[in-house]
């Protein structure tokens, strides 16, 4: 306290505040800083999920397009007459996949590498062209020799194809996630850690301020 005897107290009292709001401005751009990459983190995770979510329904009507062909193509071996109303549930799971298709291509690539996203997408088109949709229009033609070839010769490979790729991207994200989900912790942990020895800082620097006054004023 000596030594601030040869200062005014407003010069002080200045200084301190003034130490005071930087302090504090610090720690307020930080956790700008900090909210804005929580912030990028969560839109990060949230694409991930929605691309997951996507790529799994899309591999679940691929496998209801083949259920249900299947359960047709049964019928007809059975020598039932099969109209367009049989092969309507087909058509469906195949337009849904379809779908969900367009919908993985408008989410890429994302946070994502894109070769692996642009893997999903090209073994996941491929299976559609030339795997499941001539696959159902072989089995509307009186053809069961050539659906057969499609259905065991065709399809299958590509349809590996596709759970290669998309199994490679679902291991992909996980590691992104985790990796996400670090990162957050980690800014979360930081944040809190500098606010709480800011306000330790800061209730220094108050009874400083009032030992100083004290000593100055009484």
């Amino acid at each position: 306290m000596g030594m601030l005897k040869n200062f005014t107290i407003r010069a002080v009292m200045l200084s301190i505040l003034g130490l005071f709001c930087l302090l504090w401005s610090g720690v307020g751009l930080y956790s700008i800083h900090s909210l804005g990459a929580l912030s990028e983190g969560n839109d990060v995770d949230r694409h991930l999920v929605e691309q997951m979510t996507v790529l799994s329904k899309g591999n679940d009507q691929y496998f209801r397009v083949i259920t249900r062909l299947s359960r047709v193509m049964e019928s007809k071996a059975a020598g039932q007459t099969l109209n367009d109303e049989a092969y309507a549930p087909v058509q469906q799971a195949l337009d849904s996949m379809t779908q969900q298709l367009a919908r993985f291509k408008q989410l890429a690539p994302g946070p994502m590498n894109p070769d692996v996203v642009d893997g999903v997408i090209q073994s996941w088109q491929k299976l559609l062209d030339a795997g499941v949709t001539p696959q159902l229009q072989l089995a509307r033609q009186a053809s069961p020799d050539a659906y057969r070839q499609q259905a065991n010769n065709v399809t299958p490979p590509l349809s590996r194809a596709f759970g290669i790729s998309a199994e490679k991207f679902s291991q992909g994200a996980a590691e992104k996630q985790d990796a996400t989900r670090v990162e957050v912790d980690h800014l979360t942990a930081m944040t809190k850690t500098i606010i709480t020895i800011t306000v330790i800082i800061g209730l220094f620097i108050l009874l400083f301020t009032d030992r100083y006054l004290v000593a100055m004023l009484v």
